[in-house]
C-alpha cells in the first residue's frame, strides 16, 4: 500500500482546492475560504468590545465574506465577554457577487440560562439574524470527532448554531455588528465565550420540514429504534435562483418555494439511526416530482453520516447511471440542506427509494393482483423484488438449498402461497442448473433464467468499491420480471463500508465469495471473458470520471461550502475512533479535504489493481458442498487451512441407513482424496463430497432404553437436552435416532423442539422417548426457582 500518497501536507491540500477552481461560483467561494495565511491573519483581527449601539470608526481590513472570523484573534482560542449586554463591531465583510445563505457560529455560555445574539448590517436598526446560545453545553456523543482533527471540524463542548439567511440577498461589502444579551444569570459570574463565526454561500435547495408536534413529537420519533413512530405535517422545498436540476437540466431563473403535505415522516436506516445526524423516510399525500426525479410518494432523506466526504452514495449512483444500459433503474438523488422545525440538521441527499413503481423499478406490481389473479400461473411469474438479507429479514422468506432471500415486494400480506411456491421453485432450479452443470458449462445452463449482463454489471460495481455489505444485506437487490428472467439491481447504500470507508487496502475480490452462484460461474471461461470485457468498459469510464476537473472533482466542488455548514451543525463519524491506528496509518489529521483526497487516491489505485488482476479473479475461500446424490445437505465457505479438519463436517441422518463417511468427487464425478495441496492457494474453489451409507436398523442395535430418573424436579425457565437424561445400551448408541414427545399440564408450561425442552412456569410435563419397539417415559415437575 502506498501510504505516502496519504501523507499530504497542508500545501498540497491547498493545491487540491485550487485546481478545482473554475466550476463557477462555488469554486470561487472555496478559493476565498482557503486563502493564504496572510488573509487568515486579517480574518482573525481581534474585534473591539463597545457599548451597545456604538460604531467602530477605525479603518480595518475587509474580511472575505466566506472566510472564518475568529473572535479571539491569532493568539487566543476565543473571546470572553461577561457584561449582561454589549456590542461587538466585527468589521467590514466583502461577500462579492455571491449571496450569503447561512450564518454559522461557535460559542459557549456558562453561568447563565441563555444568551441572545443579534446581528446587524451597516446602519440597519433591525437585525438580519438572531442566535440563542444555551447555557448548558450540548451533550457530546462517543461518535463525535476526535480532538485530533482540523480546527474547523474539532469537537468540543461549544454550542454550534446555524441560521438560514434565506432570501435576504446579502452580497457586496457590509459592516457587521453583533449585540448580545446574557439572560437569567444563574451564577456570580456568567461568561459568553465566542470562538468562530462564518457566513456560507448557498446554491443548493433547502428542505424545510414542518412537524405538528401536537400529533407526535420529534423526540419520540427520534427515540424509536424500530422506526414505527411517525410524525405529521408538511414540507417546503426552497430552490435558489440559478439552481440546475441534475437529471432534467432545468435551470431556475428565480428562487422558487414548493410546498407539499406529508402523509408522515419516520426514521429509517440501521447503523446511522443511533447517531446525532439521523436519516428519515417521508411519504407524501400525493405523488410529487421532486427536483426532476420523477413522481412518487415515497422519499428518503439520507444523512451520509459515516462518510465525511458525503459523496460515496452520489458517485456510486452516478457511475451506475453512466455504466448500466439505458433504461436501467438507478437511484437519483440531490444534495439538500435540511431544516426541521427551524432547526438546521445539515447537508443531506434527498433520494428516491428502491421500490416497484412506474417512476422507479418499472415491473409488474403483484400487490395489484386481486382474488383469483393471485392464482394465475402467468401473472405470478414476475413482479418480485428481492433482497439478500438473511439475518433480520422483514419480507417473505424464500429459501433455496444454498441461500436465503427476502422479498421487498410484494409485501408479505399480499404474498400468496402459490407465489411463494413458484418463486422458490424458480430460484432453486436456477441454482441447481448452475451448480450441477459440468465444469465450464454453468453459463449456458442458466442464461435463459438469469440475465448475465445485469449480474456482471452489478458485481463489477460492488467489487470496484469493495462494498463490505455486497450480496449479504437488504441493500442488495435482484428482481424477477413477468415471463422473463432474474435481473440484478437496483444498487443501493454505499456510504458506510464501501469506497474506502472502512479500509485503506485496495487489493482483493471480496464479493466473489458472497455473490450467489458466482463460484461455478467463475469456472466457465465464457463467463470470465464476458466479465473481463465488461470491465474494460467500466475501467474506461472510471478513468475519465476520476480525471482532473472530471465528474468526481465537480461533485467535490459543488458541496464544498455546504460541507462547512454541515460540519458546523453536526460532527461526523470517523473510523479511527473504533479502529485504533486508522488516523496514525493515514499519517494525517482527518478533514473533509483529506478524506476527499484519500477517496480519490483510493479509487485510482483500486482501478489499477483490478485491471492488473481481473484475469485472476476467484473467491478467497473454498466453497464446500456436502451432498447425498443430488440432494444438498450443507453448503459451506471455509478458509483453506480448515479443509483437512473435521470441525465443519456434517453428520447427516437418513432413515434406514447409517452414515459412514464423506467421499470427495472430482469434476468428472470420480472419487479423489483431499490432499495437502488442496489447502494451498492453488486449491480448487468448489469441493464436492458425496455421502456414503450402509443399511442400518437402530432398533435392532438398541438393547435397553430408560431415563436416569422416573421423575425430575426442575426450576422454571430452564433449557433441557433430553438426550442427556437418557441411558442406552450400548452406551455409544447414536441418540439422534431417538424421537421425543411430550404431554403438558397446563398446555403452555413447556415447549419441545427435537430433543430440546424449554420449561416455563408451573406445571408438569410427561416425556416419552421412542426408538422402534423401545420406549421409555419420565415426568418433569416445574417449580418456581428461589430468588436466592
Amino acid at each position: 500500500m502506498k501510504t505516502h500518497l496519504y501523507r499530504i501536507s497542508a500545501l498540497i491540500l491547498s493545491i487540491l482546492m485550487l485546481f478545482l477552481a473554475g466550476f463557477g461560483s462555488i469554486s470561487a467561494v472555496r478559493a476565498e475560504a482557503s486563502d493564504t495565511a496572510e488573509s487568515e491573519t486579517a480574518a482573525a483581527s481581534e474585534p473591539q468590545e463597545t457599548a451597545a449601539g456604538d460604531t467602530e470608526t477605525e479603518d480595518t481590513e475587509t474580511l472575505s465574506g466566506f472566510a472564518p472570523f475568529y473572535f479571539g484573534g491569532p493568539d487566543e482560542d476565543d473571546l470572553a465577554v461577561s457584561d449582561p449586554e454589549g456590542s461587538l463591531d466585527l468589521g467590514p465583510f466583502d461577500f462579492g457577487s455571491l449571496e450569503a445563505g447561512f450564518l454559522c457560529l461557535k460559542a459557549k455560555l456558562t453561568g447563565a440560562e441563555s444568551a441572545l445574539l443579534s446581528f446587524y448590517m451597516d446602519e440597519d436598526q433591525d437585525s438580519f439574524a438572531q442566535i440563542t446560545v444555551c447555557g448548558e453545553p450540548k451533550e457530546q456523543e462517543s461518535e463525535e470527532l476526535s480532538d485530533e482533527g482540523d480546527e474547523f471540524y474539532k469537537s468540543s463542548d461549544f454550542d454550534t448554531s446555524t441560521v438560514l439567511l434565506q432570501g435576504l440577498g446579502i452580497t457586496g461589502k457590509h459592516h457587521i455588528r453583533m449585540d448580545y444579551v446574557i439572560r437569567k444569570s444563574s451564577a456570580d459570574h456568567a461568561e459568553l465565550l465566542l470562538q468562530r463565526l462564518f457566513f456560507a454561500e448557498n446554491s443548493l435547495p433547502i428542505l424545510e420540514i414542518c412537524i405538528d408536534e401536537t400529533k407526535g413529537s420529534i423526540q419520540e420519533m427520534n427515540g424509536d429504534p424500530d422506526h414505527e413512530t411517525k410524525c405529521f405535517g408538511s414540507m417546503k422545498l426552497h430552490i435558489p435562483a440559478g439552481y440546475q436540476e441534475e437529471y432534467t437540466g432545468t435551470v431556475y431563473e428565480a428562487a422558487v418555494t414548493e410546498e407539499y403535505e406529508m402523509d408522515y415522516i419516520r426514521g429509517r436506516g440501521n447503523s446511522t439511526w443511533g447517531r446525532l445526524k439521523k436519516p428519515y423516510r417521508i411519504k407524501l399525500e400525493n405523488k410529487e416530482d421532486l427536483l426532476g426525479m420523477g413522481k412518487d410518494k415515497h422519499w428518503a432523506v439520507i444523512a451520509n453520516y459515516f462518510d465525511m466526504t458525503m459523496l460515496r452514495n452520489k458517485i456510486a449512483y452516478d457511475i451506475a447511471s453512466r455504466f448500466l444500459p439505458e433504461g436501467s433503474f438507478v437511484i437519483q438523488s440531490a444534495f439538500v440542506h435540511v431544516v426541521m422545525n427551524d432547526k438546521y440538521l445539515g447537508l443531506y441527499t434527498l433520494s428516491e427509494l428502491v421500490r416497484v413503481g412506474k417512476e422507479r423499478l418499472n415491473i409488474d406490481d403483484l400487490e395489484d393482483l386481486k382474488g383469483e389473479e393471485q392464482e394465475d400461473e402467468e401473472l405470478i411469474t414476475g413482479g418480485y423484488l428481492m433482497n439478500m438479507e438473511s439475518m433480520n429479514p422483514e419480507g417473505k422468506i424464500i429459501k433455496t438449498p444454498r441461500y436465503t432471500f427476502a422479498a421487498d415486494s410484494p409485501d408479505p400480506a399480499y404474498f400468496s402461497e402459490k407465489e411463494e411456491v413458484y418463486l422458490t421453485g424458480y430460484l432453486t432450479e436456477l441454482e441447481e442448473r448452475i451448480f450441477e452443470a459440468p465444469e465450464g458449462e454453468a453459463l449456458a445452463a442458466c442464461e435463459d433464467m438469469l440475465d448475465i449482463d445485469s449480474y456482471i454489471d452489478y458485481y463489477l460495481i460492488q467489487e470496484l468499491c469493495m462494498n463490505g455489505d455486497a450480496f449479504k444485506s437488504d441493500s442488495d437487490h435482484f428482481y424477477k420480471v413477468r415471463n422473463d428472467k432474474v435481473y440484478f439491481g437496483p444498487l443501493w447504500d454505499f456510504d458506510y463500508v464501501s469506497w474506502a470507508g472502512d479500509k485503506l487496502d485496495v487489493e482483493g475480490f471480496p464479493s466473489a465469495d458472497w455473490a450467489p452462484w458466482m463460484v461455478p460461474l467463475l469456472q466457465d471461461d465464457t463467463f470470465r471473458e464476458r466479465l473481463t470485457k465488461r470491465w474494460e468498459e467500466l475501467k474506461k469510464l472510471m478513468t475519465e470520471y476520476m480525471e482532473e476537473d472530471g465528474a468526481f472533482d465537480q461533485y467535490v466542488s459543488s458541496i464544498y461550502m455546504a460541507q462547512r455548514t454541515n460540519y458546523n451543525a453536526v460532527s461526523s463519524y470517523l473510523w479511527d475512533e473504533e479502529v485504533p491506528g486508522f488516523t496514525e496509518e493515514l499519517g494525517e489529521q482527518i478533514t473533509f479535504e483529506s478524506e476527499v483526497l484519500r477517496l480519490k487516491t483510493w479509487i485510482t489505485e483500486r482501478i489499477s489493481w483490478i485491471d492488473a488482476h481481473i484475469s485472476e479473479i476467484r473467491p478467497s475461500r473454498v466453497h464446500v458442498e456436502f451432498r447425498d446424490g443430488t440432494r444438498l445437505i450443507q453448503h459451506l465457505m471455509l478458509n483453506r487451512d480448515e479443509l483437512l479438519t473435521d470441525n465443519y463436517v456434517p453428520q447427516p441422518m437418513k432413515e434406514g441407513y447409517r452414515f459412514i463417511r464423506w467421499i470427495r468427487m472430482d469434476a468428472a464425478g470420480n472419487e479423489a482424496e483431499l490432499t495437502e495441496e488442496d489447502t494451498q492457494d492453488e486449491a480448487v474453489d468448489l469441493l464436492i463430497y458425496q455421502a456414503e451409507w450402509e443399511a442400518y436398523d437402530p432398533d435392532a442395535e438398541l438393547k435397553e432404553l430408560k431415563f436416569t430418573e422416573e421423575a425430575y424436579e426442575m426450576p422454571s425457565f430452564k433449557y433441557v437436552l433430553l438426550s442427556e437424561l437418557v441411558l442406552t445400551e450400548p452406551e455409544d448408541f447414536d441418540k439422534r435416532f431417538l424421537q421425543f414427545s411430550m404431554e403438558c399440564d397446563p398446555e403452555d408450561c413447556a415447549y419441545l423442539s427435537d430433543d430440546a425442552l424449554t420449561l416455563m412456569q408451573n406445571g408438569e410435563v410427561r416425556i416419552t422417548a421412542v426408538c422402534g419397539s423401545h420406549k421409555a417415559s419420565c415426568r418433569i415437575v416445574i417449580v418456581e426457582e428461589d430468588e436466592d
